[in-house]
């Protein structure tokens, strides 16, 4: 890849090139901003029958990141993004006349790039929720998921179950929490407080390997059941309530349940997609994807044209999938045929089922998008 700030120390050479080829004829209109009065987007450059227009110079500057601009203003600055501009159509121009456009590599980025952009334009049209949340639901969620108090929580945590069998042993023969704490939590700062945490809403506790369900049932000063915690284990209770209003939480409950809806209306979507294209996952397919993954071959699997999925306008093969997985340096959950199943649905089909939906929607003909891939392929090239 060549900056765009790059191309200056190459100018001798692609000039010799391009003016040599007769592929570039120069109809620069100075590097100030010229043209009619009337014209609300003059052309400030031409680079052999291209323009350059006030419109894209401001839209290349905008775009640029904080880093790379200038810090100043005024014509000299102006002038400066300009010839950055016309340096990458130059190259631009150089590129193509060398056949380097062509290139596999840089077909399959600009492809990819595209379609990545219509399945976010697909989604933002066709996968929101309802913006507007009943201030009764906001509420239901305050009291029933716990946000509507704070419990002080203390904790012993262990590195094995055995560990924590003995604690909890100790408990039993009537020995105080907070004196295991200190003597066999592994959480220094908290094991000098006799395994106090202090206060916890339900997503920190939840954060901090406490179950939803615990936080919520848990009686005040009861331990708890053994708690698996990763590879550790520990053993909570909470010594302390206190409320909670609904103004201290309401942005936090808000955002939670915008994000269920958001999750709900996104999964009946790629179900609707689904029916529509009437999907069909092929066991065959998808025998031959675990027996390749568990047997640790799954290049086995390339090129393979056993169909995995078919749909109301065709077949995806076996070998496409794992084209994907090669991609996406995707190993794990196929070697299990109910993982494996989860798995394609999330790699394969789904994103599979957006790029069919953008296609089917006219997203990729669209002028912004034909626009997008155009400036895509102009810098993968450059």
């Amino acid at each position: 890849m060549i900056s765009a700030w790059a191309p200056r120390r190459f100018w001798p050479f692609v000039l010799a090139g391009l003016v040599g080829s007769g592929l570039v004829g120069f109809g620069l209109v100075g590097f100030g901003f010229v043209g009619c009065g009337v014209d609300q987007d003059p052309v400030v450059a031409r680079v052999g029958s291209h323009e350059i227009r006030t419109s894209r110079l401001r839209e290349f500057v905008t775009q640029l990141p904080e880093g790379l601009r200038v810090g100043s203003a005024g014509d000299a600055v102006r002038q400066r993004y300009l010839q950055d501009l016309i340096d990458r159509r130059l190259l631009l121009m150089e590129v193509q006349a060398r056949g380097l456009d062509t290139s596999a590599v840089v077909q399959a980025e600009v492809a990819e790039a595209v379609k990545e952009r219509a399945r976010s334009v697909y989604r933002a049209r066709e996968m929101r929720a309802d913006p507007a949340i009943p201030q009764e639901e906001l509420q239901h969620v305050f009291v029933e998921a716990g946000y509507n108090r704070e419990r002080k929580l203390n904790a012993i945590l262990v590195a094995t179950r055995q560990e924590l069998e003995n604690v909890l042993a100790g408990l039993a023969a009537g020995e105080k929490f907070a004196d295991l704490a200190r003597k066999h939590s592994l959480d220094r700062a908290s094991s000098q407080l006799g395994g106090e945490l202090g206060f916890v809403g339900p997503d920190l506790a939840s954060r901090l390997q406490v179950p939803l369900d615990v936080f919520l049932s848990l009686p005040q000063d009861q331990v708890s059941t053994p708690l698996s915690s990763g590879r550790q284990w520990h053993v909570v209770k909470f010594t302390q309530d206190r409320p909670v209003s609904f103004a201290q939480v309401s942005s936090t409950v808000e955002a939670r349940v915008r994000q269920e809806r958001s999750d709900h209306a996104v999964e009946e979507h790629y179900e609707q997609l689904e029916r529509q294209m009437r999907v069909s996952l092929e066991l065959e397919g998808l025998r031959e994807v675990v027996t390749a993954y568990r047997s640790r071959a799954p290049k086995a699997l390339t090129g393979s044209p056993i169909v995995l999925y078919r749909y109301d306008e065709g077949s995806l093969t076996v070998g496409s999938a794992q084209a994907t997985f090669a991609r996406m340096n995707q190993t794990q959950g196929l070697a299990d045929s109910a993982q494996a199943v989860a798995t394609l649905r999330k790699t394969v089909l789904r994103p599979f089922l957006l790029d069919e939906a953008a296609r089917r929607a006219g997203i990729l003909d669209e002028p912004e998008l034909r626009l997008y891939g155009q400036r895509q392929r102009l810098d993968s090239e450059l």
